[in-house]
C-alpha cells in the first residue's frame, strides 16, 4: 500500500470521527468568521472579555437535538467566543425552546450569553417570550437551564395574550417567572396583578402570591392570599381557577375553592366552594353556604343568586334566620 494511500485513509478516518462526533452530540453551528479589527466590539474593551476572544462571528445558528427531537435553536447575529470557557456572547438574539406536545416558546432579546458545555442560555434587554398558545411575556432577563429544562425570568415579568390567538383581553404580572417545558407548566409568583375581560363592559381583577398559566390551553389558577373584584362585587379565598366553554373557547366561570368569603353591596356570603358565572352575572355557593343580606341569615346546601340581587334560590334549606323589624317585640 503507497504512502499516499495511507494518508488518504487517515485523513478520512479523522473526517468520519468529527461527523460522528456531531451527530453524538448533535449540535451545528454555522457563521462566518470576521477579523476583530474593522468591526465594532460586541463586548465592551474595557471589562477584559474582548482580550480572551478567541473568535468572532456573525449569522450564527445553533440547534439542540436529543431523543430524537429538538431541544432549541438558536440564531444571533454575532457572537463573540472566549477561549478556555465554552461562552460565546450574543448579540440580537432570538431563539425558539421546545416544550411537551410540540409547544414552543420564542425568545427575543438584545444579547445573550450560551455555553457550548453546559448549553444553559442566558438572554438580556428588553426580552420578548411568545408560546405557541398566545401568551406573550416581557422582561429584562431570561435563563434556560438545559439540564432541568426550565426557563426562568429571575426578575419582574408582565403577560399579555394575543388577540390574534386568545379571545378576550389577559394580563399578568408579577416578581418572577418560571415556566417547565417537560410540563408546559408556567409559574409566576410575587404580587401577581391579573386582569381578564369578561366584555366589552367587565373585567375581572385578581390579586395573589402564585398564578400558574398553561402554555397548551387557556387555564389559569391563582394561589394564595386570592382577591377578586368585578364590579361591586369582592371575593376572597386561598385559590382560584377560571374556566372556559369548551366550543367557543370563551371564559365561562371563576371558581374559588377553599373557603370563599364575597362581599356585592349588602350582601356577604361564606362557603367552601364560590363560582362565578360570568356570563349570567350570578354566583353558586356550594358546601356550607350562608348568606347574609339587611340582617337576614340563609342556610342551604346550595345558594344560588344574581349579582343584582333579583333573585336568590336556596337548595336544601338548613335554616330562614330573620332580622328583627323596626317597633317588633322582643
Amino acid at each position: 500500500m503507497s504512502a499516499m494511500t495511507k494518508t488518504f485513509r487517515l485523513v478520512l478516518r479523522r473526517v468520519i470521527g468529527i461527523v460522528l462526533w456531531l451527530a453524538l452530540f448533535a449540535e451545528v453551528l454555522v457563521f462566518n468568521p470576521r477579523t476583530l479589527e474593522n468591526r465594532p466590539p460586541l463586548v465592551p474593551r474595557h471589562d477584559g472579555v474582548r482580550d480572551k476572544a478567541e473568535q468572532e462571528m456573525e449569522g450564527v445558528y445553533l440547534v439542540e437535538i436529543g431523543e430524537n427531537s429538538r431541544q432549541w435553536e438558536l440564531w444571533a447575529n454575532e457572537a463573540v467566543g472566549i477561549r478556555g470557557t465554552g461562552d460565546w456572547f450574543l448579540k440580537d438574539v432570538k431563539a425558539q425552546f421546545f416544550g411537551k406536545d410540540q409547544v414552543s416558546y420564542i425568545v427575543e432579546g438584545e444579547d445573550g450569553t450560551v455555553n457550548s458545555e453546559t448549553k444553559n442560555m442566558e438572554i438580556r434587554g428588553n426580552i420578548r417570550m411568545t408560546s405557541s398558545n398566545g401568551y406573550i411575556f416581557l422582561s429584562d432577563r431570561l435563563v434556560f437551564h438545559h439540564v432541568e429544562k426550565t426557563i426562568v425570568s429571575p426578575g419582574p415579568v408582565k403577560m399579555k395574550s394575543d388577540p390574534k390567538v386568545q379571545p378576550g383581553k389577559f394580563e399578568l404580572s408579577g416578581s418572577r417567572m418560571k415556566s417547565w417545558m417537560d410540563s408546559n407548566l408556567i409559574h409566576v409568583v410575587g404580587n401577581v396583578k391579573s386582569t381578564r375581560e369578561i366584555d366589552e363592559t367587565r373585567s375581572v381583577y385578581i390579586t395573589s402570591d402564585e398564578a400558574f398559566l398553561s402554555a397548551t390551553d387557556r387555564s389559569s389558577r391563582f394561589k394564595d392570599n386570592v382577591k377578586i373584584d368585578s364590579g361591586t362585587s369582592h371575593i376572597e379565598g386561598p385559590e382560584a381557577e377560571f374556566r372556559f366553554d369548551k366550543p367557543s373557547g370563551e371564559v365561562s366561570s371563576l371558581v374559588v375553592t377553599g373557603g370563599a368569603k364575597l362581599k356585592d353591596a349588602d350582601r356577604f356570603a361564606e362557603s367552601d366552594t364560590a363560582i362565578m358565572l360570568l356570563k349570567e352575572d350570578r354566583y353558586v355557593l356550594r358546601g356550607n353556604p350562608r348568606l347574609t343580606r339587611g340582617g337576614d341569615l340563609l342556610v342551604g346546601e346550595e345558594i344560588v343568586f344574581s349579582r343584582n340581587g333579583r333573585q336568590i334560590q336556596v337548595f336544601g334549606v338548613k335554616g330562614k334566620f330573620m332580622a328583627p323589624k323596626s317597633g317588633d317585640k322582643k
